[in-house]
């Protein structure tokens, strides 16, 4: 089943006079539960590729399919965070906690569309930080926490509204190598054993080679030299 089928998506920004093509035709489809790396270099338009994906951004032209779902590009903001609340769970490489939270308190961030009762809610919160490995680290503030277990937040804060997607943005940026390697294998296991659907976006060839597949954007475009499906 195709989970997210792009068809000739192109976006274009302004620039003073100047058009700037960050993104031309690009046609891809991603099924459920695969784990997908979309790679290029700094510049290349995988950013502003992972942005339309995860509803962030629209595209100037061309079609989003989101499971069953078009998404318009007159589509109003309001729905499209619900969609985004709904449907992806966001990790990032700056972890973007709040300082002032603790790590229950941050995890629980994105359930403010949620209908579920708040003492729900907080048991699935509590669930999520055990399943990460932090069951100890409840009442934590980030500052308490090492980078690994700020990025293991980010990850339980990513599941609390079940999502069908978790997009990764550089997960392992700012993580040295051993804890970049158990913040991916986490993320394949959540792939695994939870049937996410897992895209991460990242420059490091480690990384993409523990996806099964790679998508290479170069200069705004599919680079289908680089298009590889790992064993």
């Amino acid at each position: 089943m195709n989970l997210i089928e792009l068809n000739n998506i192109s976006k274009q920004f302004k620039m003073g006079s100047t058009t700037v093509n960050a993104l031309s035709d690009i046609s891809l489809t991603i099924q459920k539960g695969e784990m997908v790396a979309i790679t290029g270099p700094s510049g290349s338009g995988k950013t502003t590729l992972m942005n339309i994906i995860g509803l962030l951004d629209r595209p100037t032209g061309g079609e989003y399919r989101l499971g069953n779902q078009l998404i318009s590009m007159d589509m109003s903001d309001q729905k499209l965070a619900r969609l985004r609340s709904e449907k992806i769970g966001f990790v990032f490489q700056t972890f973007n906690l709040l300082p002032r939270l603790s790590a229950l308190g941050n995890v629980l961030l994105p359930t403010s569309y949620c209908r579920a009762k708040r003492t729900d809610r907080k048991s699935r919160a509590i669930q999520l930080l055990t399943l990460v490995g932090l069951e100890k680290r409840i009442q934590h503030r980030p500052a308490e926490l090492s980078g690994g277990e700020r990025q293991r937040i980010a990850i339980a804060r990513a599941l609390i509204n079940d999502p069908d997607i978790i997009l990764a943005d550089e997960p392992t940026g700012n993580l040295d190598s051993k804890t970049g390697r158990e913040i991916i294998s986490l993320l394949a296991k959540l792939n695994e054993e939870e049937g996410k659907t897992v895209l991460i976006i990242t420059h490091d060839d480690k990384v993409s080679a523990k996806c099964q597949r790679s998508i290479r954007i170069l200069d705004g475009q599919l680079d289908s030299r680089k298009l590889e499906e790992h064993d």
